[in-house]
């Protein structure tokens, strides 16, 4: 079965916020993040919230809050082989960074990737 994003899915501006995976093994899942609360993605389903099996994927990769009235996600790398923003530029590790909303995130390597949104 293929699933399609759309662009209004993608770029969600509802109470909630999302993660859109727009590529790799969850291609096309949306996982939804109400205000304040956090969503951490990993290789290990007792860590993470979100599994990706993949080996460029830690057991706990990266942590994503969702803040509705700033529009924006605080996002927390927790991985050995990194976060990175659309530019290449990589998160630092264990630290809070605030992302806007429809922002991509590449977790661990670009053929695994978030939308923010």
């Amino acid at each position: 079965m293929k699933v399609q994003v759309t662009k209004s899915l993608a770029m969600n501006r509802d109470e909630a916020g999302a993660l859109v995976f727009t590529k790799g093994k969850l291609l096309g899942v949306i996982i939804r993040i109400r205000d304040g609360k956090e969503i951490t993605v990993g290789r290990d389903a007792v860590k993470s919230d979100v599994v990706v099996a993949e080996k460029t994927i830690s057991r706990l990769h990266c942590k994503v809050i969702y803040h509705r009235d700033l529009h924006s996600y605080s996002v927390f790398d927790y991985s050995k082989n990194g976060v990175f923003l659309r530019d290449g530029s990589k998160l630092p590790f264990k630290q809070e960074v605030e992302i806007a909303s429809g922002e991509e995130l590449w977790l661990g390597s670009s053929d695994n990737v978030i939308r923010l949104g």
